[in-house]
């Protein structure tokens, strides 16, 4: 019984951080309306800055341990690579990847930040990730229909 609603409370708290992206991405896309589709060159650097700014916190090497191996999570500006390693490090593939359009901040407090992470899909759609900063070491990531990781930063290897 308690397992069940210790599952429940975690699909909650996922459901919770579901909906807050998509009031934040609704809200964003209502100001982008409003601006208006007649935007400088100026306006669009300056969002590719403000995008590449809001993913600096996650860009390198990130991993969560298992009883049976890792994951190991790697963010560059344009993509994200997934591998899998098991517990004596020998990984089982040579990594997922998948294509970063954009790093957007959509929260930032005293305690963390979240992050938007836009991603194209295999169906070439695209699709949105987050990210809660918890420090410059500890993160929790969380994809749609995949489910969140607890990662912690690889420090010096």
């Amino acid at each position: 019984m308690a397992a069940q609603q210790t599952k429940l409370l975690s699909q909650s708290g996922r459901m919770i951080l579901v909906i807050m992206l998509a009031v934040c991405l609704q809200a964003g896309q209502a100001r982008a309306d409003d601006a208006g589709a007649g935007k400088t060159s100026a306006a669009s650097a300056d969002a590719s800055a403000a995008s590449a700014d809001a993913g600096a916190p996650l860009l390198g090497k990130w991993e969560q341990y298992f009883p049976r191996g890792k994951i190991e999570v790697e963010f560059t500006k344009t993509t994200i690579t997934f591998t899998l390693a098991d517990q004596n490090g020998v990984t089982s593939s040579a990594g997922n990847s998948v294509d970063v359009t954009a790093y957007k901040q959509l929260e930032k407090n005293d305690k963390d930040q979240l992050i938007s992470i836009d991603v194209k899909n295999k169906s070439g759609g695209s699709t949105a990730a987050l990210v809660i900063v918890r420090s410059k070491d500890a993160i929790l990531l969380d994809f749609p229909g995949i489910g969140g990781y607890s990662l912690t930063r690889v420090v010096g290897k």
